[in-house]
């Protein structure tokens, strides 16, 4: 094997490897050494099939896997030769030359050097978020579920639905005319406040009982209907007093749910000022550092943003179809998001080399427990997403790289020198929404 720097350009490597004749000959007739002990062929003995023939027989099948071998060995070597540390990707290559029997093989190998960061003292200054919930803050919240999450009781006969009411209903399908059982389904649906006046599902609904049905077509769909027919229905009661609302949903009186409430908006603040702390923290780590950066590393990324915005685009266009959306190439938005996407690399390195500093880690239990939060939020698509990272090993990398980021993050918080300021729910909504526009 000869090995050649042909190229250094700041923290990327290529090295042109040669892969000698004899030695992928030596390797071919190896492997034909190894299969002619059990290969089995008409007119000879097994064991006995001449070794030409049993090349001749199985060398475009084991060619293959012989040079994938030598390769990834020629990669090894490469990165020994290097000298190179800590490597920011894996090696990656690109065969030169076909493989040509006693012939030398040529590949060019590309490494990316990964930036030793030497952690610098944590003078973080910020301003720390501390929850302030009024008493008039509990009241409005209050006078919001009642009207948006009212409580429930079985509806009387004759009761004809209403805007927030809860309805079951079973959907007999009929396609072309003639009903399918394998489509027909049973489900449910509470109805919101104020419903549109194209949503004609949802207004099928209103002012019909128990017993009562409307045929519903889907848009996409043009040959299929279904007959939706009211099931049972609960009644939304959206004029109880604090009181009795408190009762219904399982509170002693008012007052202990306003306690319960209250706890709920100062939880809610927490939260959302860890996105502002957050913010605070990753900026001032941008200010504090500037090293360079592995070019691969950062076109991986830049890819990642690129379908980021690409699926915000078919989101939007999605949700709001009359919207005007400029249409972009990947290179107008690689160059538009170059910044970010350098933000991004620079703190994943300074953020893993703080983890390895303070000895923070995510253990295989803090993973699962995330995936199951996750589940949690979204228990109808449970199985989806269990498979989803059962089969995506890069997912189960982000998920971690994601938890180690606010482990770091809280560290870093915790270390801060920090100045305290009251807001209210509203304060920090308002603030939260600056932040996401800039």
């Amino acid at each position: 094997m000869k090995i050649e720097k042909v190229k250094s350009e700041g923290m990327s490597y290529e090295y042109k490897v040669t892969l000698l004749a004899s030695t992928i000959e030596s390797a071919v007739m190896s492997a034909v050494q190894k299969r002619a002990r059990t290969l089995k062929m008409n007119g000879f003995r097994p064991g006995r099939v001449p070794l030409n023939v049993v090349r001749k027989t199985t060398e475009r099948e084991i060619i293959p896997g012989i040079l994938e071998t030598l390769i990834s060995e020629a990669c090894d070597a490469v990165v020994k030769e290097s000298g190179i540390a800590i490597l920011a990707t894996r090696p990656t290559y690109r065969i030169d030359s076909q493989y040509v029997r006693n012939k030398d093989l040529v590949i060019t190998v590309f490494l990316d050097e990964a930036p030793n960061i030497e952690v610098k003292p944590y003078e973080f200054s910020m301003t720390k978020i501390v929850s302030d919930v009024k008493d008039e803050d509990v009241e409005d919240n209050l006078q919001d579920l009642m009207k948006t999450a009212p409580a429930y009781q079985d509806a009387t006969d004759g009761y004809v639905v209403k805007p927030l009411d809860a309805v079951k209903y079973f959907a007999t399908c009929y396609v072309d005319g003639v009903e399918s059982k394998k489509r027909s389904f049973e489900d449910g649906v509470r109805l919101p406040a104020s419903i549109q006046e194209d949503a004609e599902f949802l207004n099928g609904f209103v002012g019909k009982a128990v017993g009562e049905s409307f045929d519903f077509t889907p848009a996409t769909e043009d040959n299929v209907t279904y007959k939706i027919r009211i099931t049972s229905v609960r009644e939304a009661l959206t004029n109880l007093t604090p009181g009795e609302y408190a009762e219904k949903h399982g509170f002693k009186d008012a007052e202990e749910l306003k306690v319960a409430l209250r706890q709920r908006l100062e939880d809610e603040i927490t939260s959302q000022a860890y996105l502002y702390h957050k913010h605070q923290i990753l900026e001032a780590i941008t200010d504090q550092y500037d090293f360079e950066l592995p070019q691969k590393v950062v076109e991986n990324e830049r890819l990642n943003v690129i379908a980021e915005v690409r699926r915000d685009m078919e989101h939007e266009k999605k949700d709001n179809p009359d919207a005007v959306i400029e249409e972009k190439t990947d290179d107008e938005i690689g160059e538009e998001y170059d910044d970010v996407v350098r933000k991004r690399v620079l703190l994943g390195y300074v953020l893993s080399a703080i983890a390895k500093k303070e000895g923070i880690v995510v253990t295989d239990r803090e993973l699962q427990d995330a995936i199951g939060e996750e589940i949690d939020m979204n228990p109808s698509m449970a199985d989806a997403i269990i498979e989803f990272y059962s089969e995506n090993e890069w997912a189960l990398v982000y998920k971690r790289a994601e938890i180690l980021e606010r482990k770091v993050v809280s560290f870093l918080l915790s270390v801060a020198s920090v100045t305290e300021e009251k807001k209210t729910k509203k304060e920090v909504d308002r603030l939260i929404e600056k932040l996401l526009e800039d």
